[in-house]
């Protein structure tokens, strides 16, 4: 049990369920910690909600985004009187935070905390057009909101800084100066023991209506979560099917969850494009239990992040904890190659470069593990270590 780290305050701009990863990562965050014996309260501070929202627990706190930043101000100096938390933790997104982007804005509504308060940052993101390739527009927009964010850091004086993704912590290294630690996501659906049992394909056979051997004639490959509307279907499913009629397998996909306003397009595609060629099943929204369960029953797995911020996928991360190979796209930029990050060190991980083949045929599923503890814990032995 945890001796370092008595209490937290978490910052975030959103707790509408299913609506903010980081609200969803940070409520999940905060259960593992309390089971750790750390008191939390999760305080979104630009929420969606119309109306001030207190849980009867108290240890969720959603402040209206209609709220004047001196209204937010005076609440969460009476929240901070009242909880006084030996940390407080802000989960860092530029927009998420401030309405432009700029991080400096956020001493507005932020009230100065006492020395003996502790401030913990997490980047889920950094700053827009840090690579050379993007748009000058967001090149210039990116320049401000890095000036803006080293003058809130300034203020803030963070005593640590974590980060997901391996590009941001480079760029928060680099360019900000300060040292920033690895913090990884962990599954946004819990594991449970129907998830890791022996008969973990029985679900989504039953739903795809096949039969328990399907693996010998058959390779089940799933999209979960949000679709990108720059993903090019094409460019992995043609490989896929030729690959698969190598080996005597069809090629059966399969969407799960939501999957966003971006994926009209790529379904469309899909759809036209490939419906003679593979199968296709749409099962939507379902349960997190049932979710969990059908991810694990996937041959493989289709990613929309690429290798360059793979770290910062929620969804990526839950199938790779559900022990399922991910086909990657690669992303390798000349901002990748001039911060000198590199690959992910993980035998899931198929690139959809010239190792795609040879990794489909032989990178095999893994038994699921879910790793949200040993985050938790990692956070309190960073932040303990850290003062």
């Amino acid at each position: 049990m945890n001796s370092g780290v008595k209490s937290a305050a978490f910052l975030l701009s959103d707790l509408e369920p299913g609506a903010s990863g980081v609200g969803d990562y940070a409520t999940m965050l905060c259960e593992a910690l309390d089971n750790e014996g750390v008191a939390t309260k999760l305080i979104s501070i630009r929420d969606q909600s119309p109306e001030y929202l207190e849980e009867p627990t108290g240890n969720k706190v959603r402040i209206p985004s209609a709220w004047s930043d001196a209204k937010r101000r005076q609440k969460l100096e009476e929240i901070f009187n009242a909880f006084k938390p030996d940390w407080v933790s802000l989960q860092y997104s530029a927009y998420g935070v401030s309405t432009n982007g700029m991080a400096a804005e956020i001493k507005h509504w932020l009230p100065h905390l006492p020395a003996t308060t502790h401030r913990h940052i997490m980047f889920h993101e950094t700053w827009v057009g840090a690579s050379p390739q993007a748009p000058l527009k967001h090149r210039v927009i990116g320049w401000f909101q890095r000036r803006s964010l080293q003058q809130f850091l300034a203020w803030f004086t963070p005593s640590c800084v974590h980060s997901h993704a391996s590009v941001y912590r480079a760029l928060i290294e680099r360019k900000l100066g300060i040292n920033c630690n690895f913090l990884p996501l962990f599954s946004n659906l819990p594991i449970n023991k129907e998830t890791i049992s022996d008969d973990r394909d029985s679900l989504i056979n039953h739903r795809l209506g096949l039969a328990s051997d399907r693996r010998r004639s058959e390779w089940v490959v799933g999209i979960f979560g949000s679709i990108f509307p720059e993903w090019n279907p094409a460019e992995v499913l043609s490989r896929l099917i030729k690959l698969g009629k190598e080996h005597a397998r069809e090629i059966h996909l399969v969407g799960i969850g939501r999957h966003g306003a971006g994926a009209v397009e790529a379904l469309k595609v899909i759809q036209e494009d490939f419906s003679e060629s593979m199968k296709f099943t749409e099962l939507g929204p379902v349960s997190p239990s049932e979710a969990s369960q059908l991810i694990a029953g996937l041959d493989y797995s289709i990613a929309m992040t690429p290798l360059e911020v793979f770290g910062k996928s929620s969804s990526a991360r839950t199938v790779r904890e559900h022990g399922i190979p991910l086909i990657v796209p690669r992303a390798e930029t000349p901002l990748w190659k001039r911060l000198g990050v590199t690959e992910p060190d993980d035998a899931l991980i198929i690139p959809l470069d010239d190792r795609f083949e040879k990794g489909v045929i032989e990178t095999r599923r893994e038994i699921p593990r879910w790793t949200r503890t040993d985050v938790a814990r990692r956070l309190i032995g960073d932040l303990s270590e850290s003062v």
